[in-house]
């Protein structure tokens, strides 16, 4: 039995003893999907690959900043709504009974107190506020007070222009 090599040439034959030795591949002989590391395919597929990967990592990094940028702005939405309206009520209920109050954040109050002060018929108060805490936890009292003043500063201008038959505040 003979064998050839890519090469063609027989290197053994029966009955002979012959050592196998390896012979060098002609130069001339490439396999189709034998490539070189530095041929233009390769080149441009790495390119590909690359941009690809970039592309894709971009898009994830934006995703992940838009989520947390949603986040951010729909707690903030739905704590300020719920702080709005609790300072609106607060408001309405001591116009109600005939208070008239504004509140001002001052630093560290750990309760509702009258500051001794009046802003025309309005007392000053200052509000329950602890600046040390984070800014997820200040910003509903800032927006209760703000919401408080507001409707009281509406509600007393309502009741300027209106007749005294209705009862202020509805």
């Amino acid at each position: 039995a003979t064998f050839r090599q890519p090469s063609g040439r027989i290197s053994a034959s029966v009955g002979t003893n012959v050592t196998a030795v390896p012979t060098p591949i002609s130069e001339n002989f490439t396999h189709k999907n034998c490539r070189s590391e530095n041929s233009p395919v390769v080149q441009q597929t790495v390119k590909v690959i690359i941009a690809a990967s970039t592309i894709v990592l971009f898009i994830a990094l934006g995703l992940l900043v838009y989520s947390q940028l949603w986040q951010n702005s729909n707690w903030k939405i739905v704590a300020g709504s719920l702080a709005s309206s609790q300072g609106a009520e607060a408001a309405r209920k001591d116009f109600d009974a005939g208070k008239l109050k504004l509140f001002v954040i001052s630093g560290e109050c750990s309760k509702d107190k009258y500051s001794g002060t009046n802003d025309g018929p309005f007392e000053i108060w200052t509000a329950e506020y602890f600046p040390e805490i984070p800014y997820q936890g200040r910003y509903p009292d800032e927006k209760k007070v703000e919401a408080y003043n507001l409707r009281m500063r509406s509600l007393f201008n309502w009741s300027l222009t209106h007749t005294n038959s209705l009862k202020p505040g509805l």
